[in-house]
């Protein structure tokens, strides 16, 4: 069997598991969109496992071998786990990640998508509190659905991303809600 072999980014949206070990990932890659692949461990694996590069939001480098039956992935290096984010802020990556698998639909190359998400982490790694919000309405943003025009404008929606972000959660959950159809995120 003739599979393509390409290397890649790829953040790490969910993982399941075969007898305690990662069997399974959920990727967001920039040039394939979301993809469901079956997990190859070499040699060294365990020890990027340990440090999280499999945890939800990590970005990693991997080898993916593309076959006609669906892609294999082998991590090779754990470029970033976002530490301070994880660290104050694990809900807000979980349910980043499954935001992103509810409204992208597989197999869809997704460069904006998936450069925002970079973005995002790296700036909610600096700031940890405006996380959620701000990526919500960013993510709805891209996609087409303004949550600016609901908030009173883009400048206010900034104003209460910084000032009161707690004030633009339920705002995003009805867009999420009535427009998506993705189940409003609670505090």
């Amino acid at each position: 069997m003739i599979a393509r072999r390409v290397w890649t980014y790829a953040l790490v949206l969910d993982r399941r598991f075969w007898e305690e070990r990662p069997a399974f990932l959920t990727l967001l890659t920039s040039r394939y969109g979301i993809m469901e692949a079956r997990l190859s461990w070499k040699k060294g694996a365990s020890a990027l496992v340990n440090q999280g590069a499999l945890e939800p939001m990590a970005l990693s480098w991997f080898e993916l071998l593309l076959f006609a039956h669906g892609p294999e992935a082998t991590l090779w290096e754990s470029v970033n786990i976002f530490p301070r984010l994880r660290a104050t802020r694990p809900r807000d990556l979980l349910q980043m990640a499954l935001l992103l698998k509810e409204t992208i639909p597989p197999g869809e190359p997704v460069p904006p998508i998936f450069r925002f998400a970079l973005k995002s982490l790296v700036r909610a790694d600096d700031r940890p509190r405006e996380t959620l919000p701000a990526f919500v309405s960013g993510l709805l943003g891209i996609l087409g659905y303004g949550v600016e025009e609901l908030m009173g404008g883009d400048s206010e929606l900034r104003r209460a991303l910084r000032d009161r972000p707690q004030e633009v959660m339920p705002v995003c959950n009805q867009v999420l809600e009535e427009v998506l159809g993705v189940m409003p995120w609670t505090e």
